[in-house]
C-alpha cells in the first residue's frame, strides 16, 4: 500500500518545500505534491519513480511492505491459474459476466478471485492492482495492447 505521508516526512527531512519539490520533478504547480501529501491523490507509477530520485530515496520507500507482496517473490507465487485469468480479464476490460462466460464459470467465482486478489495485493480498485501486477512483472508491461483472447488463455502452469 502506498503510504502518502511519507512524502512530507522525507521532504521535511531534506529541508525542501513544495515548491522545491514541485521544481524537482518539474511540475507547473505545487498543488500536486500537496494532494499527495494529504493522500487525496496517489502519483502514477512514473511520478513515483521520479519522487524517489528527487527525495534520494528507493521507490521501495513509499511502499508499506507489510501490505504489499514482496518483490523479491516469484512473480506467481501464491498465484492460482484462475486467479491470474482473473488478472488477465481484467486487464482486457472485461466485466465480471464476460470473464465469467469466457471462462465457464460463475460470476461468483470471478468476484471471489477478484476481492482475494485485491486482499493478496493490499489494493482496493483495479487500476491498482494492476498497477502491482505491473510492478511486480506479474503482468507484462504492454498488457494493455494484448488482445483479450489472447490475455484470458495465458494460465501460469
Amino acid at each position: 500500500m502506498f503510504r502518502h505521508e511519507k512524502i512530507r516526512i522525507r521532504r521535511i527531512a531534506l529541508q525542501l518545500t513544495v515548491e522545491d519539490l514541485a521544481d524537482r520533478l518539474n511540475l507547473k504547480s505545487p498543488s500536486a505534491i500537496s494532494l499527495w501529501e494529504q493522500g487525496r491523490r496517489t502519483p502514477s507509477t512514473h511520478s513515483i519513480g521520479k519522487l524517489a530520485r528527487a527525495l534520494q530515496v528507493p521507490v521501495s520507500f513509499f511502499y508499506d511492505l507489510r501490505t504489499c507482496v514482496p518483490s523479491t517473490q516469484l512473480p506467481m507465487r501464491g498465484i492460482t491459474p484462475r486467479q491470474r485469468q482473473v488478472l488477465y480479464g481484467l486487464a482486457a476490460g472485461l466485466t465480471h459476466r464476460e470473464m465469467a462466460a469466457r471462462l465457464r464459470v460463475s460470476i461468483r467465482t470471478i468476484d471471489f478471485h477478484h476481492r482475494d486478489l485485491n486482499r493478496i495485493f493490499g489494493v482496493s480498485r483495479v487500476v491498482l492492482l494492476l498497477r502491482e501486477t505491473v510492478r511486480l512483472k506479474i503482468l507484462p508491461d504492454n498488457v494493455l495492447g494484448i488482445p483479450p483472447d489472447t490475455l484470458l488463455r495465458r494460465i501460469a502452469h
